[in-house]
């Protein structure tokens, strides 16, 4: 088997086993208890999470479409800083799930922005793909949104497949990956998103790796 290539992004999250709603300082969206251990853990939960931040803002124009009723939606930042790649650099969500076909159920996001530190982050990536933003948005039944922006590094389009394994409390090690194809163009950007099936997560990893039909 050739070799392949990884990015691979751990956020371990230590959450609670049921949900409160509780506002963040009396500031901004509520977050659920279960998120609060990213921007607040105490010694020990530090030892293990990657810290996160709270952010009024998201990258991620389309996740506006899963705002909740009568939620009000995070800014918008419409760009991200140029780097040293010349071309266009498309952003465009990746072919999939889109929100003509979101039902009421989908729109659970109460606008809470939370940001990994993206100084840790940006020292797990090969030379042919970044990632240039994350952002996990907890939603009302206490499950977990993940975006990621992953720019193609190179002057070629590059075939790549991606998933994003999570992991709940009382679980022993990480489901088995189920990779899904996608493509970017030369020094282009895809916006992806990724969800929970059920509450209580207590890791995440995204990974991307170069295509191969060999799959596992």
């Amino acid at each position: 088997m050739r070799s392949i290539g990884f990015v691979i992004l751990l956020v371990v999250v230590a959450a609670g086993g049921y949900l409160v709603w509780d506002a963040w300082s009396g500031l901004g969206p509520p977050i659920p208890r279960e998120a609060k251990i990213l921007v607040n853990p105490n010694e020990e939960e530090a030892k293990v999470v990657l810290p996160h931040r709270v952010e009024d803002s998201t990258y991620f124009e389309e996740s506006l479409g899963y705002l909740a009723e009568g939620a009000v939606g995070p800014k918008v930042i419409r760009s991200l800083p140029a780097n040293n790649l010349t071309g266009d650099a498309l952003n465009r969500l990746e072919p999939g799930r889109h929100l003509g076909t979101l039902d009421a159920r989908d729109r659970n996001w109460m606008g809470a922005v939370l940001v990994p530190d993206m100084k840790i982050v940006s020292k797990a990536h090969t030379d042919l793909v970044s990632l240039d933003r994350v952002e996990a948005h907890p939603i009302e039944d206490g499950r977990l949104r993940v975006w990621a922006r992953i720019r193609n590094q190179t002057g070629e389009t590059l075939r790549l497949e991606r998933d994003c394994t999570f992991r709940f409390v009382g679980q022993l090690g990480m489901a088995k990956p189920r990779f899904e194809t996608m493509e970017i163009p030369a020094a282009a950007v895809r916006d992806v998103m990724f969800e929970s099936e059920k509450k209580g997560v207590a890791a995440y990893t995204l990974l991307i790796r170069q295509y191969q039909e060999d799959s596992w």
